[in-house]
């Protein structure tokens, strides 16, 4: 390659007149003020309102030309920023949505208008400073659950807590400070009728087809390499968790419903389901919300009938058992064994980490007469023993039993089917 050979030219594209620039954002601003004047004429949606729809489209797309032709020039800036405010009142009201990204448009302009209007060195001061309050609202999101100091209370609510809302930057450093909640999954008996089958003493009893759902499982819930698919599921199912804290164990001390659920802690009888030790009575018994047994629960359970049934004759004569699995992150002590018997480390996924919770068995009923293309569903026992109570999975004290099983499972033993851990993990 010759060293001395001319550099190619290179054909420079010269800017945009100034005052074509200037001229196309103030015939797009007068457009938007013209749509804000007829609001004030005529406010309610009709065809006025097109008209003003129309104008502040238009508008918008003569302004944005505007700008982007001479960005340089803070003056123009200010004429973006002057439109986009005046856009609030020149979108109709019902147009809320629209309202909201207009007063977005007209802040992003201000500070744009503010970083070309400053001398160069203040420029750097005034994106830093933003820099600046930008990780200080991260900071404050992060240290705002209690126990928090008083001053960084303050600043959060007053301050950085609408800003952090709006671009969906609060909930992900909130909820993990200073500990995240535990996780909920779903572990659900489809128990479907199939036919009848003769026992050894020659007793006729039906048959059922029966197998485990859970959701969301891994790995066939991880369709991408952060695994997003799988952790939107999870919050999904974190959904049927919101309890009516005010009614639990301690708070009908002696109503049917804790008499119930006594009469199978006594050692011996037929139905044995022992409490928690680890945990307080009043945490065993779950409420859900009414929105969440009113309308996610038998959702759910239409869903997970009418997926996992070849056909609706199969549906009709398939039930629902459903238990919500919350998952309980091991302290330090416990996983490297300090506070375990043994001293032997625990397992993140061994099942005594678990918490089942009974929400009910539901099935298909007659089809809805107001609406004969939809079945519903109803809970087969609203007044089950163990509904909404926490099934425990405690250590097995023998573990040299015929299982070999170190724990022992009263969720398996409740819905009558060996439930596989392992696909938890």
């Amino acid at each position: 390659m010759d060293r001395d050979a001319p550099a190619p030219s290179v054909e420079v594209v010269p800017p945009v007149c100034w005052k074509v620039a200037r001229g196309a954002a103030v015939a797009g601003g007068a457009m938007i003020a013209a749509a804000a004047l007829l609001g004030l004429v005529d406010g309610s949606p009709g065809p006025v309102s097109t008209v003003r729809l129309f104008l502040v489209f238009v508008g918008s797309v003569a302004t944005g030309l505007g700008v982007s032709w001479r960005p340089e020039k803070w003056e123009v800036w200010a004429i973006g920023a002057a439109a986009a405010a005046v856009g609030v009142a020149g979108v109709p009201a019902h147009w809320d949505s629209f309202r909201l990204l207009f007063g977005v448009l007209a802040g992003i302009a201000i500070f744009r208008l503010l970083v070309t209007a400053v001398p160069p060195p203040w420029r750097l001061r005034v994106v830093s400073a933003y820099i600046l309050f930008h990780f200080a609202g991260m900071f404050c999101a992060t240290a705002s659950p209690p126990p928090t100091p008083w001053f960084v209370e303050q600043v959060y609510h007053r301050v950085y807590n609408q800003y952090l809302q709006f671009i969906y930057m609060r909930n992900a450093y909130h909820f993990y400070s200073p500990e995240p909640g535990p996780a909920s999954l779903l572990a659900c008996l489809v128990k479907t009728e199939a036919g009848t089958e003769t026992t050894a003493d020659g007793q006729v009893r039906k048959k059922y087809d029966t197998r485990w759902v859970v959701l969301p499982k891994r790995p066939a819930d991880v369709r991408d390499p952060l695994g997003l698919a799988y952790f939107r599921r999870l919050s999904i199912t974190d959904q049927i968790s919101r309890g009516m804290p005010e009614f639990n164990a301690a708070s009908f001390e002696k109503t049917e419903v804790r008499a119930r659920r006594y009469r199978l802690t006594v050692p011996g009888s037929d139905t044995f389901y022992p409490l928690h030790p680890a945990e307080p009575e009043f945490l065993q018994y779950r409420l859900p919300t009414p929105e969440v047994h009113r309308f996610l629960l038998p959702s759910y359970a239409q869903y997970l009938i009418l997926e996992h049934t070849p056909t609706p004759e199969a549906a009709a004569r398939t039930t629902l058992k459903v238990y919500r699995l919350e998952h309980r992150t091991l302290s330090v002590e416990a996983m490297i064994g300090v506070a375990n018997a043994g001293g032997r480390p625990g397992g993140p996924y061994h099942p005594v980490t678990y918490r089942p919770y009974f929400l009910g068995e539901y099935r298909l009923t007659s089809e809805d007469p107001a609406n004969p293309r939809k079945p519903r569903v109803e809970l087969v026992d609203p007044q089950a023993d163990m509904l909404y109570w926490l099934l425990p999975v405690l250590p097995n004290p023998t573990p040299g039993g015929p299982d070999k099983k170190d724990y022992i499972d009263y969720l398996s033993i409740h819905a009558g089917h060996a439930f596989d851990w392992s696909t938890l993990r």
